[in-house]
């Protein structure tokens, strides 16, 4: 009975080490709609392991020549208009109400505009620019939008400080490429302007700070939302801004409508006229269409989000273009890296069997529960890469915590066949084995906020083996009754 309890410990035993080692190395699969769908996380590879994207934004140039409006001091208050708004505008109020009749824009004469009208060439890029303090400011914008986005992107950039031009290198991933680009061609402007003349209403130094969010309409379907949170004085000029930018019904029965247009950068995402007074000082923009489910709308909340996040951020002082976007391959030919995998695997195999030589059933127990090791830091690590890619130095660090994990093995069986009270034995070996690696743990534990992802990936490695390898090895070991 007690042999046989024993067997079973052990078919069982291996039976988690092979699932453990599929799950690993082949990942996890669910059948949706018929078709079997990876849901296990990829390894992120950074730039030393996979192929590099190479993006160069180049230093905009384009100017052009056109009627504008300034103020008493010559300041830039916006393009004059150069046709009147459509006539047939149907457009939701901000209070969530549709305009069902059919309105007739507001006329743009000049009475309603304050400010002078010159002619000038404007620049895309100021002359004031071209030089390398307003470069360096850029590249120090665009590090923190990266970095914000998460600290699994692997990248490099470089500024050249004669043209201004940036080149930004990364791994071969198309929705990193994406978010790089946004944050690098997305300088995070805001501006409120009047559709009939094209004057600005409201800045971003209006806006004390943006947000996204979902909320529900009147029909109970679900809207994706950009929240604009004016300051004291943003404020004021929203509410007066709400109650001058209306349909308007006149003596004779016809509607006039003032509208405005919401602006990002350049790019206009809304036009509008208001309902309500705007006396809460915010002002909210509906983003995308509208869903039945929250769910649904993940994806335009979370495009939002990041909309929002840049405006919260300073203004890109330089607008950039995206020139090229080049894939280079990766130069570790396929060869060197199966001969760097088959050296692993011979590196076990000698160990495991020098553990079989030495210690017989028992150095087989621990060599089958090493592999059980092997393939649950890798789930682990797979998981966790994605807030820091692998590199070598990571791998390099993978097979010293699978040495030290070996070490471990040798310790405790050694003292396992030098004691015959063996109680507290594995208790005593793990105690003096993490006292010994505890200077690796504490340079580990640091390494984890590294900047450089080539640092920063050993320290994961590492942290998450170590935690691995003290609950792994205490489950199986005790449950195989090797304590």
């Amino acid at each position: 009975m007690k042999d046989g309890l024993k067997i079973l410990k052990i078919v069982a035993l291996i039976l988690i080490v092979i699932l453990l080692s599929i799950i690993a190395y082949g990942g996890l699969y669910q059948k949706q709609n018929n078709v079997w769908k990876k849901i296990s996380s990829d390894v992120n590879v950074g730039m030393e392991l996979g192929d590099t994207r190479q993006i160069t934004f180049k230093y905009g140039t384009h100017e052009e020549e056109k009627e504008i409006y300034v103020d008493e001091n010559g300041n830039y208050m916006g393009d004059v208009k150069t046709s009147s708004p459509a006539s047939d505008l149907s457009l939701e109020t901000t209070d969530g109400t549709a305009s069902k009749e059919t309105d007739k824009a507001a006329e743009n004469t000049a009475d309603d505009v304050k400010y002078e009208k010159v002619t000038r060439v404007v620049k895309e890029n100021d002359d004031s620019l071209r030089n390398i303090a307003s470069y360096e400011k850029a590249k120090k914008i665009i590090k923190k939008r990266i970095n914000d986005i998460g600290t699994n992107i692997d990248y490099d950039i470089r500024i050249d400080s004669e043209t201004g031009d940036l080149v930004i290198e990364t791994t071969n991933n198309d929705d990193v490429v994406g978010k790089i680009e946004q944050a690098v061609v997305t300088r995070g402007d805001f501006k409120v302007i009047d559709e009939q003349t094209g004057v600005i209403l409201l800045t971003k130094d209006d806006v004390e700070y943006a947000s996204a969010g979902i909320y529900q309409l009147e029909n109970l379907k679900y809207q994706t939302a950009l929240s604009f949170t004016m300051t004291s004085e943003g404020s004021a000029k929203l509410k007066d801004i709400s109650n001058r930018y209306r349909a308007i019904t006149k003596s004779d029965g016809t509607t006039e409508t003032k509208y405005v247009s919401i602006y990002i950068d350049d790019s206009k995402i809304h036009t509008t006229y208001f309902g309500v007074e705007l006396s809460g000082g915010v002002l909210q923009i509906p983003v995308g269409n509208e869903a039945d489910t929250t769910t649904e709308l993940t994806e335009t909340r979370e495009a939002a989000q990041e909309l929002s996040e840049l405006i919260n951020q300073e203004t890109m002082p330089i607008v950039y273009d995206v020139a090229t976007d080049i894939l280079y391959k990766n130069n570790i030919s396929n060869t060197a890296k199966m001969v760097a995998v088959i050296c692993f695997i011979v590196f076990v195999v000698v160990a495991s069997i020098f553990l079989i030589v030495k210690f017989k059933k028992l150095g087989l127990m621990m060599s089958i529960i090493n592999a059980g090791f092997i393939a649950a830091s890798i789930i682990v690590i797979r998981k966790v890469s994605s807030d820091i890619p692998i590199t070598i130095n990571s791998l390099i660090a993978f097979v010293v915590l699978v040495f030290a994990n070996i070490c471990f093995s040798y310790l405790y069986l050694k003292n396992r066949k030098e004691n015959s009270i063996i109680k507290e034995l594995y208790w005593d070996t793990m105690m003096n084995y993490y006292l010994a690696i505890i200077p690796l743990a504490i340079v580990a534990f640091f390494c984890t906020f590294a900047s450089a992802v080539s640092v920063s990936s050993i320290g994961l490695v590492i942290v998450y083996g170590l935690l691995v390898q003290f609950l792994y090895n205490l489950i199986t070991i005790r449950a195989m009754k090797l304590v």
